[in-house]
């Protein structure tokens, strides 16, 4: 599984990369975001199974992401 967080606070993003690491031995790549433009580059790039999400980003929404994509062929999780 491929996955994606989202966040623009970076202790957010380590925490949650180093707990999936530790519980989660499905998950075999992990990449990180941390803004709507980024993250549409990231999904587009590594086309993940699951993104987690956060509600509110230093240039948008997570909501404003999900409504730039042409198509959401991921589960996602909203974090905040």
């Amino acid at each position: 599984m491929k996955v994606l967080i989202v966040d623009d606070e970076a202790y957010v993003r380590i925490g949650l990369t180093e707990m999936l690491k530790m519980h989660c031995s499905e998950i075999s790549y992990i990449t990180e975001a941390d803004s709507v433009a980024e993250g549409k580059k990231a999904i587009d790039k590594f086309k993940p199974d699951l993104v987690f999400l956060d509600v509110c980003l230093s240039d948008g929404k997570g909501f404003d992401l999900l409504k730039s994509l042409n198509e959401i062929s991921f589960k996602v999780i909203f974090i905040t």
